[in-house]
């Protein structure tokens, strides 16, 4: 079943796959798992003596900003109306 946001279903690669929210400041990791750098952020504060991928475990070395996917995302937003969200959410934008 696909991600919603206000009943318009989100394209998957803009949609956090753990922290449920679209990602409009996505950032990858060595691994490869993209999440939202807010969310990701928390994450590894959360647990700093398990700094881990919350997907696949793996040790994280390196993160690195994915601003093209961001804006794409931020894109969407705008051009399915919702505007007011996409450029206020630091956290991601919450699934339905």
């Amino acid at each position: 079943m696909a991600n919603t946001y206000k009943g318009k279903p989100i394209p998957d690669e803009y949609c956090d796959p753990v922290f449920n929210v679209i990602m409009t400041s996505p950032v990858k990791l060595n691994c490869g798992h993209v999440f939202h750098k807010t969310q990701i952020t928390r994450w590894t504060i959360k647990t700093p003596k398990n700094n881990t991928c919350p997907l696949c475990r793996a040790t994280i070395e390196t993160i690195t900003d994915q601003t093209q996917l961001g804006k794409e995302a931020v894109k969407w937003l705008v051009s399915n109306g919702f505007s007011d969200v996409a450029f206020s959410s630091t956290d991601g934008v919450p699934f339905d």
